[in-house]
This record gives structure tokens, C-alpha cells and sequence, in this order.
């Protein structure tokens, strides 16, 4: 048995969140035993690790910073955009 952990951690180092550990079994270490587990792991962990970085991106990215950023052009000059979806 292999102990897996995942610790998640922004750009300082501070500690976002730990996802439960989980063991696997990789026999008697064959590389086909092993890429079965690690495959398995990866279809249990991966969408609780998406969802933890969809949600955490989404907290950080507020409406307030949206509205003062607005949309801009290669990063300098603002746009503005017409509302095309009336008729004539």
C-alpha cells in the first residue's frame, strides 16, 4: 500500500486546502499494477481537486474587480461594445 496525499498551496505557500488522503494498492509493484492504480486515484481525486480550484477561482475573481477592470484591449485601451440583439 501507498499513502497519497494532495496539499494545495498558493504562490506564497500558504496552505489552500488538503484533500482526503487515499491509499492505494500497487501490488507487487509492477509498472501494469501500478498504472491501474495510479489511473484509478486519478478518476477519485481529480474532480474533488477541479471543483476545490474552479471554486476557489471563482472567490477570488469578484464581480467589484470586474466592473473597475473592465474589458480592455490588449491589456491597455477599454472597450465598449454595442448591443447588436435589437432589430431595426
Amino acid at each position: 500500500m501507498v499513502k497519497i496525499e494532495i496539499i494545495l498551496k498558493d504562490e506564497q505557500g500558504k496552505r489552500l486546502k488538503q484533500l482526503r488522503s487515499r491509499e492505494i494498492e500497487v501490488g507487487s509493484y509492477h509498472l501494469d499494477e501500478i498504472e491501474k492504480s495510479v489511473e484509478k486515484l486519478r478518476r477519485e481525486m481529480l474532480p474533488e481537486l477541479t471543483r476545490h480550484l474552479v471554486e476557489e477561482g471563482q472567490r477570488q475573481f469578484t464581480p467589484r474587480e470586474k466592473k473597475e477592470d473592465g474589458v480592455k484591449c490588449n491589456g491597455n485601451q477599454p472597450i465598449t461594445t454595442r448591443d447588436n440583439s435589437r432589430s431595426n
